[in-house]
This record gives structure tokens, sequence and C-alpha cells, in this order.
């Protein structure tokens, strides 16, 4: 394994809003730092449609177990549900 140094931009940088033309996917492959990501794009947010992104099922020590409670809207798309994680120690 070899550690890299990057610049941290945000994306404002290069696109404006009205750049973005819908319908617009935003994918992320941020190795951990999504929530960060979304942080600092929550302007554009509402230009994307759809939010691509790469989550871990074992991290730090858990693992995905199950996925439970599932709640869905009235056009039965999933909203929500309660995800369990094991420790794998």
């Amino acid at each position: 394994m070899r550690t890299e140094t990057i610049k941290i931009r945000r994306l404002t940088d290069f696109v404006s809003v009205k750049e973005i033309a819908e319908p617009a996917l935003l994918k992320l492959d941020v190795q951990n730092f999504e929530l960060e990501v979304l942080r600092g794009c929550k302007n554009l947010l509402g230009r994307f449609s759809q939010v691509y992104a790469e989550c871990s099922f074992c991290e730090r020590g858990f693992l995905l177990n199950g996925v439970y409670h599932m709640g869905y809207d009235r056009n039965g798309r999933a909203v929500q549900g309660d995800f369990l994680f094991k420790s794998t120690d």
C-alpha cells in the first residue's frame, strides 16, 4: 500500500449550477470521504436527479449483518432502513 497526497477542491471550483444539465448524475468514488463531498457541494445537490456512491458494508471491525424495517414511500421506493453491523472480533 502506498500513500499519496492530493489537493481537495470543491465541485463549484470546476462547474457552476447553471452548467449542470438535468437530469444529471453525481458519481462519488472518494474512499470514505463521501459525507465531506456531499457537504461541500450541498448548493449543487438540487441539480442532480441521482447520486451514485460507493459504500462499504465492512468498516473498522464491523460487518453488515442485516437490513431491517425497510421503509417505503407511497410509490414503493425504499426511503430508510435499520442496518445491523456485527463486530468481527
